[in-house]
């Protein structure tokens, strides 16, 4: 690992404290680089050390000065209220092939610091590897994994994560295939429903086509008939292969045998039905023109 790692670690020392609230620290990894953040609920006659690449360093005290020195910088505060300090590292993070490790030293032995390891998105925690010491919780916020450690006064952070295996493009290339694979049906079963639609479309428009013919040659038949005519012309039009028997007329239109007989007889003469004789009983055929 780098010697800057070993030699600085994690950032803090502390001298000359005289009173300390409570501390929050957070260690946010951006690739190589770890973004630090320490807040102070109160603090007076601090000596902060901290790695000597820190970069875009921000502190939000007016009595403050910054040393540098071959090794480290030093930011000095003689008291303030909620404190807070933030800086840029590349120190902390080492990496060894697909592998990368969070060295982060501790000089600051106060039980009331709260520190919590934001790893960069998309990497995860290495099976069985280095985490020392041991985490109040892992956890994530939904995007990156999240480890905590309250009370904290071990002597150092240690931490093995990596970044997902090149190998993962045979996972991409399944989800791809599967995605695939689901436009596809599902452009299918589109183009499918879609003729459907079309069929029950065609098919209503026949149906309405031909109810259309159907209501055009009643009203074509039945134009200056009587009531009773009228009836007679309707009735065959609903009859298979629009004929019947005399009796089926009598029973379903209600209407008198003599009556009937002198209506079929008028139909008859204006050509709009046939009456074909077997034996006692007549069968009435509708005539379209």
């Amino acid at each position: 690992m780098k010697n800057e790692i070993v030699i600085f670690g994690a950032f803090l020392l502390m001298i000359g404290l005289v009173s300390a609230g409570n501390i929050q620290t957070s260690y946010q990894v951006f690739g190589e680089n770890v973004i630090v953040e320490h807040n102070f609920d109160e603090i007076s006659n601090l000596q902060l050390r901290i790695p000597y690449d820190a970069k875009a360093i921000e502190l939000n005290s007016p009595t403050k000065s910054i040393q540098e020195f071959p090794d480290y910088k030093l930011i000095t505060v003689n008291y303030a209220k909620n404190l807070t300090i933030k800086y840029v590292t590349g120190s902390m993070v080492d990496v060894s092939g697909n592998k990368y490790y969070f060295v982060a030293k501790n000089f600051l032995k106060i039980k009331n610091q709260d520190i919590k390891l934001y790893l960069e998105e998309g990497y995860f925690l290495v099976e069985d590897g280095l985490l020392s010491p041991s985490a109040t919780d892992v956890d994530s916020d939904g995007r990156r994994i999240l480890i905590t450690w309250n009370n904290f006064n071990a002597e150092q952070i240690a931490v093995a994560y990596e970044k997902p295996s090149d190998n993962n493009w045979i996972v991409y290339l399944a989800v791809f295939v599967l995605l695939g694979f689901g436009l596809g049906f599902y452009f299918f079963m589109k183009r499918k429903f879609k003729k459907e639609v079309q069929k029950i479309k065609s098919e209503l428009v026949v149906k309405k086509t031909n109810e259309e013919k159907k209501e055009e040659l009643k009203q074509g038949l039945t134009k200056n008939l009587f009531e009773d005519e009228k009836k007679i012309i309707e009735y065959l039009l609903t009859k298979k292969d629009n004929e019947c028997w005399t009796k089926e007329i009598l029973h379903d239109l209600d209407i008198s045998k003599v009556k009937l007989s002198r209506k079929l007889r008028s139909l008859e003469q204006k050509e709009l039905i046939k009456r074909l004789p077997y034996g006692n009983e007549n069968r009435i055929r509708l005539i379209k023109k």
